[in-house]
């Protein structure tokens, strides 16, 4: 049984729709990690568990969850646990004893940290913070300006009173369940009088509405501890581990054979895998795995067409080749071919990627026709090819290429053009392929990428004065 990934369009391939749109290029990049902030680190956030600030040394130092959590019992003379015992395990496999005292100490912790770090406002409606909703009434929207709400934890806090977080899934005890109830419940009310509309007050204010809320809140509002690698993190610690830990797990993949060496340029011939035959998966597991193969080889792909500048050429061939035609002509992504995975790791790589040029042809009536299989078409870019399209191979190379590299697939650039014989109203399609392999094989694939863009110029075909009249057809973003 085998596997097979249709020549879909990749998932990053139509960034080269707007070839121009690269970093530094009029396109703001994505906010990265290294832009933050002087004084924050890869490790070290200001966002801890559930959006809380992390605490800060009297220097003014940054420190992780749990440089703040081991000092926090340091100074309180609390034993430190071994968080190693726990770590990584299944919840019901962790030991109860250490998992109890964590999770207990922990939230001292969070308590201590939110009386430290709590940014005190007023909690009056008159001077709140003020925020934007739009409201819909009668199939009209409104927009109104409403004071930011008051959460529990603020109400608590700034009344000085004692804060208690509950983990989700949480089994209170009694003295702790009945101090929440009882503040959690004149939070509530505080909250309906001071901003709930008054005609509503006296329904809001039902036992049925409170007990509801309360007993919602007794359910959770704080995730457990996160636990890896012996240590506490906060969620966004984590988040990093979990992405370094995948691009660890990945390197090891690529380095026992079982997964596409993404970090360099494609092989010149297609190279297969090696499935750890002792582990079985399942046929869902085997997909995923597929899947996820077939995706790194098509951002592959993207990756090498940009560096190839394909994607600036087939602007250029359009604005200043193609000049005076840019209203006739549309640039698309241009994928086509497949590729199968078998289960003993062989690779069938016949996609190819790019970017296509195309605009209408003329009918036999001599009138524009957007027919999609009337159009004239420039496609450019790279693929895998084998021993069906040898014939295409240019006839420099031939016979160059081993016919065992043939039967795995060649790397090579490709231009393919297809356009309606004037004469005979016949579509037609010529693909030329130069091999990486062959000597010059960029500078090749330019001379014959620019050749074919003379030959089917739109001028050439197509009347100025249609040209003048031709109106785009409305469609849909790709």
């Amino acid at each position: 049984m085998s596997t097979e990934a249709q020549g879909a369009k990749p998932r990053h391939l139509h960034r080269l729709a707007h070839p121009f749109k690269r970093r530094g290029e009029g396109v703001q990049a994505k906010p990265t990690r290294e832009a933050a902030p002087t004084g924050t680190t890869h490790q070290n956030t200001l966002y801890g568990i559930e959006g809380r600030p992390s605490i800060r040394s009297a220097e003014g130092e940054i420190k992780s969850e749990h440089e703040s959590y081991i000092e926090f019992l340091t100074k309180a003379s609390t034993p430190i646990p071994d968080l190693s015992s726990i770590s990584g395990l299944p919840y019901e496999d962790q030991n109860p004893t250490v998992r109890t005292y964590v999770n207990q100490t922990y939230k001292e912790y969070l308590i201590e940290k939110d009386k430290n770090t709590y940014e005190r406002k007023p909690i009056e409606p008159s001077a709140r913070p003020i925020r934007r909703i739009i409201e819909i009434r009668s199939g009209k929207e409104f927009i109104l300006d409403e004071p930011e709400p008051v959460s529990y934890r603020e109400y608590m806090l700034h009344s000085g009173r004692k804060y208690i977080p509950i983990y989700y899934g949480e089994v209170l005890n009694t003295s702790e369940k009945e101090y929440i109830t009882q503040t959690y419940k004149e939070y509530l009310i505080w909250e309906i009088d001071h901003f709930d509309k008054p005609e509503a007050r006296d329904y809001l204010k039902g036992v049925n509405r409170l007990n509801s809320s309360i007993e919602q809140h007794l359910k959770g509002d704080t995730a457990p501890p996160i636990i890896a690698e012996g240590k506490i993190m906060s969620g966004i610690e984590y988040w990093d581990y979990v992405l370094e830990k995948r691009e660890r797990e990945k390197q090891e993949a690529i380095d026992r054979g079982e997964f596409p060496d993404i970090y360099h340029s494609m092989p010149l011939v297609q190279e297969n895998l090696h499935f750890d035959e002792t582990k079985p998966l399942t046929p869902d597991q085997g997909r995923e795995r597929n899947r996820s193969i077939v995706m790194a080889l098509r951002g592959q792909f993207v990756t090498e067409v940009k560096k190839a500048d394909i994607d600036l050429i087939a602007e250029n061939i359009r604005s200043d080749i193609w000049n005076g035609s840019s209203t006739l002509t549309e640039l698309r992504p241009a994928v086509a071919g497949k590729i199968t995975i078998k289960q003993d790791g062989t690779i069938i790589n016949r996609l190819r990627s790019g970017l296509a040029l195309s605009y209408p042809s003329l009918d036999e009536h001599g009138k524009l026709t957007t027919k999609p299989d009337r159009k004239q078409t420039l496609s450019m870019g790279i693929g895998y090819f084998g021993e069906e399209d040898e014939a295409n191979i240019i006839t420099e190379a031939q016979g160059t290429i081993p016919p065992e590299d043939l039967k795995k697939g060649i790397k090579a650039y490709f231009v393919e053009r297809t356009f309606v014989d004037v004469v005979t109203q016949k579509k037609k399609t010529y693909r030329t392929i130069i091999p990486f392999a062959y000597a010059n094989s960029r500078l090749t694939f330019y001379e014959h990428l620019a050749d074919s863009a003379i030959y089917l110029d739109p001028r050439k075909f197509v009347p100025r004065r249609q040209v003048r009249r031709y109106h785009k057809p409305t469609q849909a973003a790709a």
